[in-house]
């Protein structure tokens, strides 16, 4: 749908069974496209944000604070589904993320009081919730390793069965996570609140689904997670 057919119907969707909900979803199909303003051509590009990110990375794989990612394939041209307006990039999630991980695959020991340990039902409905949270020992968490532990401005990403909620990290406090839940560490050249919007797309969703293995219970493994192709805009577009 085009933006102008998007507003001739805007009532009428409004109005539709579901109606509030499929606009949301519309609004952002045109966000990720690049169709809901208009471009300004003085926006630094999205390339040169690439190489921001690109050096950000090389710099922490230097400090060894980072794993050096394995190579994934240029993207197919039968994989792009739009084109995009001038100054955006077609980019693989690995891309723009410098860690994409997730929780421990241990059974972690339970204590009374300790660390939280976050599970799918704390962060289902979009927001972290340290209500009725489960605790590990402060010597467990420690061993995790700082990747696998969440920090201020990361995303978590649900992985397992309720897959594809993104979930900002917008806390100082420690916790941790189950392996249901991925983490993703973010270049400090992105827009944190544009890569959650981004993942609530039925694009980024569809390519989870897609790639997502079992039957009785659905599962987005990390390599799949990170080969997903995904639109990168100009840092002033994605705010």
């Amino acid at each position: 749908m085009n933006t102008e057919t998007f507003f001739q119907q805007f009532e009428l969707l409004a109005d539709a069974p579901n109606g509030i909900a499929k606009l949301r979803e519309l609004i952002l199909q045109l966000a990720v496209q690049g169709k809901l303003v208009p471009q300004n051509p003085d926006d630094e590009p999205a390339s040169v944000l690439l190489s921001k990110i690109k050096a950000e990375k090389e710099k922490l794989i230097k400090e060894g604070k980072i794993k050096k990612s394995k190579k994934l394939k240029a993207i197919a041209p039968d994989e792009i589904p739009y084109d995009l307006p001038k100054g955006w990039e077609w980019v693989r999630m690995q891309d723009i993320f410098m860690v994409i991980t997730d929780g421990d695959h241990q059974a972690p020991p339970k204590v009374d009081s300790g660390i939280p340990f976050l599970v799918i039902g704390n962060v289902r409905d979009g927001y972290l919730n340290f209500d009725s949270t489960r605790y590990v020992p402060q010597k467990y968490y420690i061993s995790i390793g700082e990747n696998r532990t969440p920090r201020k401005g990361d995303i978590l990403y649900t992985v397992v069965g309720s897959y594809g909620i993104p979930i900002i990290v917008d806390t100082e406090q420690n916790f941790c996570v189950q392996r249901h839940i991925a983490i993703l560490k973010s270049s400090q050249y992105l827009d944190i609140y544009y890569l959650k919007y981004l993942l609530q797309s039925e694009l980024i969703f569809t390519q989870s689904t897609k790639c997502a293995t079992g039957i009785a219970q659905k599962t987005v493994p990390l390599n799949g997670l990170r080969k997903i192709h995904t639109p990168l805009p100009p840092l002033a577009e994605q705010q």
